[in-house]
């Protein structure tokens, strides 16, 4: 049995776990009595033990443990010289009744109806324990012993005597006629009993050590470091001592070779493992392995030479030079992924902030049309899924990064969540790798390859679950082709096509009729009153039209969609006028059929060119907000206006040599005049100022479309 310090803690029985456990000493001069009732499953599946107990109910088995401390002699060294002590509670030993799952129905119900009546005889007894003493725990132990003895003849339930030394020996045996609770000369033991005879010892074994062994260094779902050894079954003297060297032999030859496992990967939590492993194995080194005790567990010590020690000093010596150099070359490494990570933000918002600069930068030279323009590509690609995928592109990042930190750095070790996804991913991969070798006849070179391909199954289907769904935001596609058309959100309307505007409800029942109003402004109900409700949606290639079919010289509308950047165009052909509103961004190819419509409306100053509206932004900043950034787009005629809030004798100034172009007016009478380079205000007032054009005269093509304009104005 385990144990750090050489010396084991009886009074420490499974703390943690949330089963009754029923473990009592009233005082040192009496025994401490235990009893504990758990469920284990002898399973080796990839799955959770709660999964197991579902489609597979025979791979749990109960177990239940009485034990009573006992006086025995403990050995230890002093000078290197063999002592013994006369320990008054140096041995726990008692009985371990295993009980094996079986649905026949009254068999069942017998054994369930016991292991309830230990359960609560524990309860009870745990929560009075404070009033009992020595006489009722050893009447608690031997009630529930005789409850189950007497519950052998209707059902399976079979004995195995222990006996566990606080040095950490823990010694197992039974006879077969105790082991089964009957008479072989009356009933011999059949070939399943003879079975269970030769498998439950281990079993009994691993569920001791659960009990008073926390796995701090290894994976508890590989519990097998430790070997279990069966000794001579004769009284023969001989036999029994090599028996006794070759079990301690085997534990720290058994402990040894994880370590050098451990010590040969290049992971430092795995060398922090293999230290700790190291630690118990020079405890056992240090006693135990030294020396033996007789058959009989009341006979004296005597020292084992036979044992071959380890050095293992030495070993924690190289552990140690292996773990400064992978600080060492993980420093190394930490440094490169910063400066890698600040390359590459800092590239990505120097091209952002070109990106937003330019168009400014073009304008303010007086050169727009000279600027380059961005168009599609990966850069563009990129930007348009992250927006469009935001929270996918989180996931992503922080599993690269911690996968970069795992991989590089330090381990799973310090995401414990991420260490048991990993370990259930590997023993599931494992698992269909096995199966696949077995029934290739023990080809384990596909069931290596096979257990890779469903590690990569799983994984791909893992993060295909999780992009779909992860919210999305919708984004136009960068490649405008029929393809994109047909995966746009705007698909749907396809079908409308050919459909009369009462029965689509194109215009105020459809995936577009949320975006109309915004759109329109005031124009909205004119717009609707301009269709027929015999009006027929068409398609021209990915484009949508719609049309009013007014004769020369009458009122009128169309509408044009393309789902492939989901932009909109609406014209509205009233007085003699048409004014087109439009989704912002590059105008749209008008189809053949609109052209004709346009062409039909007789007096109209529509041309090729759609009307954008000028917009207006503001925005403050400086110190107590005393700079007024003016922003936006103004076609050659238009103006923006803002109103400011000044105190008598505050100004306003700004540099004309900055805004090239532009101007900034304040009202004179009836009309506006220039500010010059600066104004002042003569009392409090709700100042009101327009921006316009003053030195941009387009040509007649471009005076309707709005150019980008940014002034600077600073309050003093």
């Amino acid at each position: 049995m385990p144990n750090v310090s050489g010396h084991l803690s009886f009074n420490l029985i499974d703390p943690h776990s949330k089963d009754p456990t029923y473990n009592h000493q009233s005082d040192l001069s009496v025994p401490r009595t235990v009893a504990v009732h758990r469920v284990r499953l002898a399973q080796d599946y990839p799955f959770p033990d709660f999964l197991v107990k579902l489609f597979r109910r025979s791979a749990a088995q109960d177990f239940v443990l009485l034990g009573e401390s006992s006086r025995v002699g403990t050995p230890y060294f002093v000078d290197d010289e063999l002592q013994e002590a006369d320990d008054a509670n140096g041995l726990l030993m008692g009985v371990v009744a295993v009980l094996p799952r079986d649905d026949a129905g009254e068999t069942h119900r017998d054994r369930k109806n016991l292991l309830a009546a230990i359960d609560n005889t524990i309860a009870t007894a745990a929560d009075e324990r404070a009033t009992c003493g020595p006489n009722a725990d050893r009447r608690i132990a031997r009630e529930l012993f005789r409850s189950m003895d007497q519950a052998r003849e209707g059902i399976a339930c079979y004995f195995l005597r222990f006996a566990l030394f606080r040095t950490g020996e823990l010694r197992i045996w039974f006879n077969l006629g105790d082991f089964l609770g009957r008479d072989l000369t009356v009933s011999p033991a059949d070939d399943m009993e003879l079975t269970a005879a030769g498998h439950l010892a281990p079993q009994v074994y691993y569920f001791i050590k659960d009990l008073l062994h926390a796995h701090y260094h290894h994976d508890p779902h590989s519990d097998q470091l430790l070997p279990l050894t069966q000794t001579a079954t004769q009284c023969v003297a001989v036999e029994q001592a090599s028996s006794e060297a070759a079990w301690r032999s085997a534990t720290l030859r058994g402990l040894t070779r994880v370590v050098v496992e451990l010590r040969q990967g290049r992971s430092i939590a795995g060398h922090q493992q293999a230290k700790g492993i190291i630690a118990y194995a020079t405890a056992f080194q240090t006693v135990l392995a030294r020396v033996r005790r007789g058959r009989s567990i009341r006979d004296p010590h005597c020292a084992e030479t036979r044992v071959i020690p380890y050095d293992f000093g030495n070993l924690v010596m190289s552990l140690d030079a292996k773990d400064a150099s992978a600080q060492s070359a993980i420093s190394a490494r930490m440094q490169f992924f910063a400066i890698i990570v600040g390359i590459i933000l800092s590239g990505l918002a120097l091209w952002a902030g070109a990106v937003q600069i330019q168009p400014n930068l073009c304008t303010s030279l007086g050169t727009p049309d000279a600027c380059p323009k961005i168009g599609p590509g990966p850069i563009v690609s990129l930007v348009n899924w992250i927006v469009a995928n935001p929270s996918t592109f989180l996931v992503i990042l922080v599993t690269a990064g911690v996968f970069v930190f795992i991989a590089w750095f330090r381990g799973t070790n310090a995401f414990p969540w991420v260490e048991s996804g990993i370990r259930w991913l590997r023993r599931l991969s494992e698992a269909l790798g096995v199966q696949i070798s077995r029934w290739l006849d023990g080809m384990d070179l596909i069931g290596w390859l096979s257990s890779l391909l469903s590690l990569g199954t799983i994984i791909y289907l893992t993060a295909k679950v999780a992009i779909h769904l992860a919210p999305t935001t919708v984004v136009p596609p960068v490649n405008l082709d029929e393809k994109s058309a047909q995966r746009s959100p705007w698909a749907p309307l396809y079908p409308l096509v050919g459909q009369r505007l009462d029965q689509s409800g194109l215009l105020v029942r459809s995936l577009i009729a949320p975006e109309m109003r915004p759109l329109l402004g005031d124009d909205y109900a004119d717009f609707l009153k301009a269709f027929p409700l015999d009006a027929l949606l068409q398609r021209d290639g990915p484009l949508l039209t719609l049309t009013s079919g007014a004769s020369p010289g009458s009122d009128g509308g169309y509408l044009i969609i393309d789902p492939r950047t989901l932009k909109l165009e609406a014209g509205l052909w009233k007085d003699g006028v048409l004014r087109v509103h439009r989704t912002q961004g590059k105008m749209m190819a008008k189809p053949k059929a609109l052209l004709d419509f346009l062409g039909a409306a007789s007096g109209s100053d529509a041309g090729p060119t759609p009307l954008e509206k000028s917009t207006c932004n503001f925005e403050r900043g400086g110190i107590a907000g005393r700079t007024l950034h003016l922003s936006g787009s103004l076609r050659a005629s238009d103006f923006c206006e803002y109103t400011i809030e000044l105190h008598a004798g505050q100004s306003l100034s700004f540099d004309p040599k900055q805004a090239k172009g532009l101007d900034v007016l304040v009202p004179d009478g009836s009309g506006f005049k220039s500010i010059g380079n600066s104004f002042i205000a003569k009392r409090p007032t709700r100042q009101m100022i327009h921006v316009t054009w003053s030195g941009w005269h387009p040509k007649p093509a471009d005076a309707l479309k709005p150019r980008s304009f940014y002034v600077r104005l600073s309050v003093h």
